[in-house]
């Protein structure tokens, strides 16, 4: 201080000022820093937001519509009338099994979101699309596995464990109205989901869940080990908006949902 007024009266002002504009300076900075990056956020969240809801309105007006799409397929190829058929006959009418072969293997195209169908009939009968696809023994063994289970009276979405996601249906016959048996497809998401390309855009992955809190589809950047988390806590704990921490890594979580459907 001794030294600082010996210095002559204009170089005093001189460094007052530099000292006063350097206390006003940086705390300002840092304040709009602040202001930048909370509104910046904000954006963000509400683009998250935004994107989520929109997503979710197209994958359930896609679900919807692939369901009706695949009715109006094997109704059209007379497939509940031909399970009800095999059903009726003896084992040894192999007539009514071929035309039922024949008909479930039309199903299968490359216009269509689906790249394997197994239909069973009531007396246990099955055909299969397997020989169409790579390692379709085991798509085959995989669709089999969930018919076993399958209890449901309208269409069930279901994520196996290779993350193969399949659709399942009983099937009727009209005139009259019967139970004829099963049908299960695998869906061919990277064809039927196209979730936009803003998931890269922004860095971000949707995962939509059913009603029963199962995981059916991701679009994204996540890993597999970092979904199962993420599922893990949406089955067991429920899943909040906000902030979460998986695997050391820090995300920020939007929720949107419709009576069967979240995302």
């Amino acid at each position: 201080m001794s030294n600082f007024s010996r210095l002559p009266l204009r170089l005093k002002l001189v460094i007052s000022f530099v000292i006063t504009f350097l206390i006003i300076l940086i705390p300002t900075t840092i304040l709009f820093a602040n202001i930048a990056l909370t509104r910046s956020l904000d954006d963000a969240k509400a683009l998250l937001s935004l994107l989520t809801d929109q997503v979710l309105i197209n994958v359930e007006q896609t679900i919807s519509s692939t369901e009706k799409q695949i009715f109006n397929i094997y109704s059209s190829l007379n497939i509940p009338d031909l399970m009800r058929a095999v059903s009726s006959f003896e084992l040894t009418n192999r007539q009514s099994l071929q035309n039922l072969e024949y008909s479930v293997n039309l199903m299968v195209t490359e216009a269509y979101p689906y790249d394997f169908v197994l239909v069973r009939t009531l007396n246990g009968q099955e055909i299969h699309t397997g020989e169409k696809i790579f390692n379709g023994d085991a798509v085959y063994d995989s669709a089999r596995k969930l018919l076993d289970r399958f209890t449901e009276d309208t269409w069930k979405w279901i994520r196996a464990e290779d993350n193969s996601v399949y659709l399942i249906q009983k099937v009727y016959a009209l005139a009259p109205l019967t139970h004829v048996g099963n049908i299960v497809l695998r869906i061919s998401d990277t064809k039927l989901f196209t979730l936009g390309e803003e998931t890269g855009q922004l860095d971000c992955s949707l995962l939509l869940f059913d009603k029963d809190k199962n995981h059916i589809l991701t679009s994204g950047f996540l890993n597999q080990e970092e979904q199962a988390l993420i599922s893990k806590t949406v089955r067991e704990n429920g899943l909040s908006q906000g902030f979460h921490t998986w695997l050391g890594s820090e995300f920020y979580v939007v929720i949107k949902q419709s009576n069967y459907w979240s995302m």
